[in-house]
């Protein structure tokens, strides 16, 4: 598996997560043989909508988070088309500091329908995290 240029749009992946990055793709090497990814950029996550993948079905094996500043917020994936859900999210990450983060579902996370990003200012509402929303991408392939 080629994972060059994973950065995509996302200045200063941290060296530690490029050596999580570099692990992850080894062991998905070896879990899945070479499936064809797609590394989703998206930039500063709020309350607006974030398609990152709208095929019917799909998996997420991948998502990298970089926040800016140290007020707390929410991102969250839901596994629809074209509308993220407040309070049901189907994954929510408490994003509390400044920094990089890796989460990798070597096995994948399956989606039926799509994958909808959103950041918020608390797990279970919909106010917008705007300016404190971090960027980052996912990693999705087929179903």
């Amino acid at each position: 598996l080629q994972y060059s240029g994973v950065d995509s749009g996302v200045n200063g992946v941290s060296p530690e997560v490029q050596k999580q990055l570099g692990a992850f793709f080894e062991t998905l090497g070896q879990l899945k043989g070479n499936p064809n990814l797609a590394v989703v950029p998206f930039d500063e996550a709020s309350d607006t909508e974030i398609v990152l993948g709208d095929a019917a079905a799909g998996t997420l094996y991948a998502v990298y988070l970089r926040k800016d500043t140290a007020t707390a917020s929410f991102f969250k994936l839901t596994d629809h088309a074209s509308a993220s859900s407040d309070a049901d999210s189907d994954i929510t990450i408490k994003l509390a500091r400044i920094g990089d983060q890796f989460i990798g579902f070597p096995s994948g996370w399956a989606f039926a329908n799509g994958l909808v990003a959103q950041g918020n200012t608390a797990a279970s509402t919909g106010t917008g995290s705007a300016s404190n929303g971090a960027k980052g991408f996912v990693i999705i392939g087929a179903a």
